[in-house]
């Protein structure tokens, strides 16, 4: 209490801000972007305190008010909802986006990923499940992190020719006037292609090697790892959106998610075996 400069009226006990001062910084003074630097801040923080972990992608749904007129009704779920996009590093969930209910998954994981990126995450191997396969994706995370995501892929997933060795060194030759080097290494050329708008190509040349990777399934056995965190965020903090004004919600998901993050960066700190043992606050 002292360090944050609040007045010791008595031995122990200080002088807090009043609850309508607390709710004008943190509406009016700190806002949104203030929460989103000090998650941004708390990120980095933890990937240098973890080192090496699994990376996932996902979403979860936030519960709404039966009178929202806002919140969209998810078919999938079977109830209006909101979503919060999630980039997990191991046990810790780094950063989050707040969107609608019926947001498609893929649509966030670029976003997510240039959130994390500046953090320095040393990644294992990174996840996903089958809201984020589409070839898009598969090559923005290959071009970010140069590492093969693991996306589990649908059902009707085919290998895609286009994604071979040979058509990769087909386009870079017939783009050989922008710097195309058929001679360069593979990883070189397909971050040619992506520079040079052949997102697709690459795409299809990385979801091809999970197609081709007979231990894809045992190697994605982490994805579930992260439904036990949103589980337990939920039942830490209120992730909810109930009595809300509309226009709040984003910041209110976010101010959550921060004091989440404080919670389990606490416990790194600590050298808690687990950084979602909770029992301490209670």
């Amino acid at each position: 209490m002292r360090r944050i400069g609040l007045k010791e009226i008595a031995p122990g006990q200080f002088r807090i801000p009043c609850a309508s001062t607390v709710h004008d910084f943190v509406r009016n003074r700190l806002g949104f972007d203030g929460y989103e630097t000090i998650m941004l801040t708390i990120g980095k923080m933890v990937c240098k305190h973890i080192g090496g972990a699994a990376g996932i992608l996902d979403s979860t749904p936030i519960e709404v008010g039966p009178h929202d007129r806002f919140a969209e009704f998810n078919p999938h779920y079977e109830r209006k909802m909101y979503k919060l996009h999630i980039f997990h590093y191991g046990p810790f969930p780094l950063v989050a986006i707040f969107s609608n209910g019926l947001a498609y998954d893929g649509h966030f994981a670029s976003d997510l990923a240039d959130k994390v990126l500046p953090m320095d995450p040393i990644l294992k191997k990174l996840l996903a499940d089958g809201g984020y396969d589409s070839f898009d994706v598969h090559a923005y995370l290959w071009y970010k992190f140069k590492i093969i995501p693991l996306i589990a892929f649908r059902e009707n997933a085919v290998f895609n020719l286009e994604g071979t060795e040979m058509r990769i060194n087909h386009r870079v030759n017939k783009l050989w006037k922008e710097g195309g080097d058929v001679h360069a290494p593979l990883e070189k050329k397909l971050e040619f292609l992506c520079e040079h708008g052949q997102e697709e190509q690459v795409g299809a040349y990385v979801r091809n090697q999970n197609l081709l990777n007979q231990k894809f399934e045992e190697e994605c056995k982490e994805r579930g790892d992260c439904e036990r965190t949103h589980g337990h965020m939920k039942k830490t903090c209120d992730f909810s959106v109930k009595g809300i004004r509309n226009e709040s919600k984003k910041l209110y998901m976010i101010k959550r998610f921060v004091s989440y993050q404080f919670i389990l960066f606490t416990n790194i700190m600590r050298g808690m075996p687990s950084i979602h043992q909770s029992a301490c606050y209670t």
